[in-house]
C-alpha cells in the first residue's frame, strides 16, 4: 500500500513538471510572436553588429570602426536614408544577436554556410573567391607547404570563423582557436603555433604591418569564401531591401570601388 502511494506521488509530480514545462513554453512562445508583431517594418536606426578586429572587412583605426564591410553597410543604410549605428562584440555573438533583434545586420566578413543560413538570413554575397590559407614565419623549419603537414603541427584559428569550421572537420591534434586577429598573429610571431589559417584577403594588411618577408604562406585548394551582410530574421522588409541594394552596388560599380579602396580581391 505505500509502496502504491509513493509511485502514485511520484506520477503526480511527474505530471505537474510536464505541465509546467508546457506553460513555460507556451507563455515564451506567445512573447515571442507579441514582441515580433510590436517591431517596427524599418527601424530609424539600423543597428550594425561587427567583430572590429577582422581587416581589412572590419577593424578600428584611430579609435573608429571602419573595414570593407563596414563601408559596404554604411551604404545600404544611406541608400535606405537611415541612420546607421554600429555595435561592436564578440563574432560569436553576431548571430544570437541578429536572432533576438538586437542588431538588425551584421557586416563582419561572415560567409553565409549552410550551418549560418538555418539559423538567419543573408544578402546577395557581394564577395567571393577569398579561399583559406596557411601563414606561417619564413624562419619555420621545416617550411610548411601543404595542408597534408597540418595534422602533427600546432595549428592556430579564430574561434568561430570558417577557418575553424574547416579545421574541425580534419584530424588536427592541436588545434588552437582564438578570439582576434591580432591574438593569433602574436601567437604565431611568439611561436605558440606553427601556423595560422586565415583567410587570403586579411593577410595584406599582416605584410603591410610586418613585411611580407616575414612570413611565407600557401593557398589550401577548394576552400573559396564569400562574404555578405547577415540579417536579422525579426525584420524581413528591411532584409528584403538590403538585398535589393546590395545587387545595385554591385551592379553600378560601387562594390568594385570599396574593393579598390581596401585592397579586396
Amino acid at each position: 500500500m505505500v509502496h502504491f502511494t509513493n509511485k502514485r506521488i511520484c506520477m503526480n509530480r511527474g505530471f505537474w513538471v510536464v505541465l509546467s514545462i508546457i506553460l513555460v513554453s507556451s507563455a515564451a512562445f506567445w512573447f515571442r510572436q507579441i514582441y515580433r508583431q510590436r517591431l517596427p517594418d524599418m527601424p530609424e536606426v539600423i543597428l550594425v553588429g561587427t567583430s572590429a578586429d577582422y581587416p581589412p572587412f572590419c577593424f578600428k583605426e584611430n579609435g573608429q570602426i571602419t573595414g570593407f564591410d563596414i563601408d559596404v553597410a554604411k551604404e545600404v543604410c544611406t541608400r535606405l536614408n537611415k541612420k546607421c549605428e554600429l555595435r561592436d562584440m564578440p563574432f560569436e555573438l553576431l548571430i544570437p544577436q541578429l536572432q533576438n533583434g538586437s542588431i538588425q545586420l551584421a557586416a563582419a566578413g561572415m560567409t553565409p554556410t549552410r550551418r549560418r543560413l538555418e539559423l538567419i538570413p543573408f544578402t546577395t554575397t557581394y564577395l567571393s573567391k577569398d579561399p583559406l590559407v596557411g601563414l606561417s614565419l619564413a624562419t619555420h623549419t621545416p617550411p610548411i607547404t601543404s595542408p597534408n603537414q597540418l595534422k602533427d603541427l600546432k595549428v592556430i584559428v579564430n574561434q568561430g570563423y570558417n577557418a575553424d569550421v574547416f579545421l574541425s572537420k580534419m584530424t588536427i591534434s592541436k588545434l588552437v582557436r582564438l578570439p582576434t586577429l591580432n591574438d593569433a598573429v602574436q601567437a604565431l610571431r611568439s611561436e605558440q603555433g606553427d601556423i595560422f589559417i586565415t583567410s587570403l584577403n586579411t593577410i595584406k594588411p599582416l605584410f603591410d604591418k610586418f613585411g611580407q618577408e616575414t612570413f611565407s604562406f600557401f593557398i589550401i585548394e577548394d576552400t573559396n569564401e564569400s562574404v555578405a551582410l547577415a540579417l536579422s530574421p525579426l525584420y524581413a522588409k528591411l532584409g528584403d531591401e538590403a538585398g535589393v541594394i546590395i545587387n545595385k552596388m554591385m551592379a553600378d560599380g560601387t562594390i568594385d570601388k570599396f574593393k579598390e579602396k581596401w585592397h579586396v580581391q
